[in-house]
């Protein structure tokens, strides 16, 4: 007869936990180890070997990832690791992957094979792997990167200083001209909210940039977006909320060029 478990006692003829807590706990431990080693693998699969070496962190508290897509920097205790695993491991941004959605890359060749300059906003660039992964993608590309939050825009400066297709913007969207404050309730730099204001992070709206590279043709608006009130909803010129099969759309609103920005050299 099996010998029953320190953590279980006979009742008639089954023998069922005598407190369950530790049993779910060593379960809990097991799966959190698998999806842990899972993790590491798949960055090391896609990621590369180098980059499960302990990263040098600089001055700026900001860990130097490297990869097989380049040098990163991330936030240590943030949210930073996640969204690059989102963008260049499951990629999220991926826009050749069916029909419906490959029609962005014959658009873009088309652009490229007649001399004309396509251009992608990334608008809620958080730390820049988007236009990262953008400038990649979409060689040919000028990329301008919007960002409102301090802290956000500092690692997404760092990020794309030496993507000379990228040119960042520290501003917030909207269907109007103003300034917005910043909702910084929850502590994931992903999570960061904006409401109009009489002063603070200028907001800017989507005409005047284009305006402003009337040289170029649009071909991808990527917004990532958390608003308050007051702030504006954005869908693609069809309708669609669906990033993945139509973000490329044209849009409605416009944004001028505020002073304070970074580029690529």
């Amino acid at each position: 007869m099996r010998k029953a478990s320190k953590f279980a006692v006979k009742k008639g003829d089954a023998t069922v936990p005598e407190n369950p807590a530790p049993v779910a706990l060593r379960l809990s431990t097991v799966r959190t180890g698998a999806r842990s080693a899972l993790r590491v693998a798949k960055d090391a699969y896609y990621f590369g070997i180098p980059s499960l070496k302990k990263p040098r962190t600089d001055a700026a508290g900001l860990a130097e990832i490297r990869t097989n897509f380049g040098v990163f920097y991330v936030r240590p205790d943030d949210t930073d690791m996640e969204v690059l695993r989102d963008i260049f491991i499951k990629r999220a941004y991926e826009l050749d992957f069916n029909l419906a959605t490959s029609v962005v890359r014959r658009e873009y060749n088309a652009m490229v094979e007649a001399g004309r300059k396509p251009l992608i906003l990334d608008v809620g660039a958080n730390a820049g792997f988007a236009s990262r992964f953008f400038a990649e993608a979409y060689p040919s590309a000028a990329i301008i990167a919007i960002e409102p939050d301090p802290d956000n825009y500092r690692v997404l400066c760092e990020n794309v200083k030496s993507t000379a297709s990228v040119t960042s913007m520290k501003a917030a969207i909207g269907a109007s001209d103003g300034f917005v404050s910043l909702d910084k309730t929850s502590q994931d730099s992903w999570s960061v909210r904006t409401v109009r204001a009489d002063n603070g992070v200028p907001m800017v709206t989507i005409n005047d940039l284009l305006a402003s590279n009337a040289d170029k043709e649009l071909l991808i608006t990527k917004i990532d977006l958390r608003v308050l009130s007051q702030t504006s909803s954005w869908t693609t010129s069809n309708g669609s909320k669906n990033p993945r099969s139509s973000s490329w759309s044209r849009m409605t609103g416009h944004f001028p060029t505020p002073a304070n920005r970074c580029s690529g050299p």
